[in-house]
């Protein structure tokens, strides 16, 4: 039995209107979810990190500082990941794994801070942003300085699928420690090579949409938000299939990494 902790690392500040069709012109808070994962076996595994401290050197000089500029993000010491596992008992050290849904910095930005954990993510993913620096970095969302320097070393990447029809319209997953504690999924769209995790009646669906209204009632940030990064076609092909898995599993909650219905239900 896997046990799930959900915290967050940090947020930004966007207008509703840029995230949810119908949305306003206020501006609120997009927190950064992570998760803690206790694994009898593996331990101690993250589902992504929140931002991290490293934020804000990774932006300094241009053209990353363009990326601060559009997202304004606040991030304190003691509130990244690191510092809040700390207060569980949890030494950096100790993380064995993190799963990496995709590889923006809200996603990321920790990633630094847990020198002995293994990364797991798609391989499409990691190619996307592998060797990209400057504009093409900030085209992906995507900062290299977040990055481990050993990364390339530390990281596993999902390969064997499972054909099934039991989380149905997802034709496969992927097994990640082959006990089904931990299955992940391909939500491509937002970035290339988003995944999200199914562990017990919880599935982490990382940026497939940004409110839990969105996957209810199929509503989809504004084209140009859907433009911006990403594929507007897949982004809303994968939408269509979470709209159509919360009808069919409605067992299963569907937890989106912004939401702030989430935060103020486990925060």
């Amino acid at each position: 039995m896997i046990e799930h902790k959900m915290m967050w690392a940090g947020y930004c500040l966007q207008k509703e209107a840029n995230s949810i069709k119908g949305g306003g012109n206020r501006e609120i808070r997009f927190h950064a979810l992570f998760v803690l994962l206790e694994h009898p076996q593996y331990g101690h595994i993250l589902f992504d990190t929140g931002y991290g401290s490293y934020f804000y050197e990774a932006t300094e000089v241009f053209p990353y500082s363009v990326y601060a500029r559009v997202t304004p993000v606040f991030i304190n010491e003691e509130d990244t990941a690191k510092s809040q596992l700390l207060k569980l008992g949890i030494k950096p050290e100790d993380v064995s794994y993190i799963i990496i849904s995709h590889f923006h910095a809200d996603h990321i930005g920790g990633l630094r801070d847990f020198p002995e954990a293994k990364f797991v993510c798609l391989e499409s993913a990691y190619q996307a942003i592998n060797k990209r620096t400057g504009i093409m970095a900030l085209r992906e969302g995507f900062l290299p300085k977040l990055l481990p320097d050993d990364f390339s070393d530390r990281v596993m990447f999902l390969r064997e699928k499972t054909f099934s029809d039991e989380f149905c319209p997802f034709t496969y997953y992927y097994d990640v420690f082959g006990d089904k504690s931990i299955l992940a999924f391909a939500l491509s769209g937002h970035a290339s090579g988003q995944i999200g995790i199914l562990s017990g009646k919880r599935f982490f669906v990382a940026d497939a949409c940004y409110h839990s209204d969105a996957y209810r009632k199929m509503l989809p940030p504004p084209l140009m938000v859907r433009m911006l990064l990403g594929s507007n076609r897949e982004y809303l092909r994968m939408l269509s299939i979470l709209h159509a898995f919360y009808q069919k599993h409605p067992d299963i909650e569907i937890i989106p990494s912004h939401c702030n219905e989430v935060v103020r239900k486990y925060a």
